[in-house]
């Protein structure tokens, strides 16, 4: 299975992949910056999830011999910037400043 991301009204160096498992939150999968080999996240790797970069604006990752647990939602996002965390659940904080009256 392969799956290509493309950023229509951006260019931004820096694109993700997650994989997210029915009822949990989105995991990184590797981060692709434009001109190097993607890098990784621990529990991944490059032979069962191969990506390609061909520009700034497209990437394409595969799923190589897909087995039932490959089964999830599998997505990419882009930023101009690099984020932090890796392997962590995606959560949202509150922001401190708004607290219930």
């Amino acid at each position: 299975m392969k799956i290509t991301c493309v950023q229509n009204e951006t260019s931004y160096p820096y694109m993700y992949w997650y994989k997210q498992l029915q009822g949990e939150g989105p995991r990184l999968i590797a981060q692709s910056v434009d001109g190097f080999n993607a890098t990784y996240e621990e529990r991944y790797n490059e032979t069962k999830f191969p990506i390609t970069r061909l520009n700034t604006k497209i990437s394409s990752m595969s799923v190589v011999d897909l087995r039932t647990q490959d089964s999830a939602n599998y997505f990419c996002a882009a930023s101009e910037h690099t984020v932090l965390g890796g392997d962590q659940p995606l959560i949202q904080k509150p922001d401190p400043q708004m607290r219930e009256k």
